[in-house]
């Protein structure tokens, strides 16, 4: 994946007015973020607003951890990260799940609507 920041989406489901997109970037400094963007009524419902954005940066030094946590796609976390996506029905926090198991540090930020929450790394 090239370092420009571009999106790659690895899941998009839209049905019954709910619209979710998983998708990751490698970032400049080479850590890698993942996000779950989710937009529609079920959102509305559930966060009191209409779009809600929660994200997973890894950084760079602890991407090989990833993707030891991750499965047997070996070091490269973007191609473990697409794996784990790329099956059955996966959330996020299915993702946080196995990095918590794993041991693997990761900043973790949420955006709905006027809140917004941020875990740093070390937290």
């Amino acid at each position: 994946m090239r370092r420009d920041g571009s999106w790659e989406v690895l899941k998009r489901q839209d049905e019954a007015d709910e619209l979710r997109v998983v998708a990751m970037r490698e970032m400049d400094d080479g850590s890698l973020q993942v996000e779950e963007r989710t937009d529609g009524e079920l959102t509305f419902l559930t966060y009191g607003a209409l779009t809600c954005v929660r994200s997973v940066t890894i950084a760079g030094d602890a991407l090989e951890a990833a993707a030891w946590a991750l499965g047997p796609e070996g070091r490269d976390a973007r191609a473990a990260v697409r794996a784990f996506f790329s099956g059955q029905a996966r959330f996020l926090s299915d993702l946080q799940d196995v990095l918590d198991a794993g041991g693997v540090s990761y900043a973790y930020q949420v955006s709905c609507g006027n809140d917004y929450v941020l875990r740093r790394y070390a937290e």
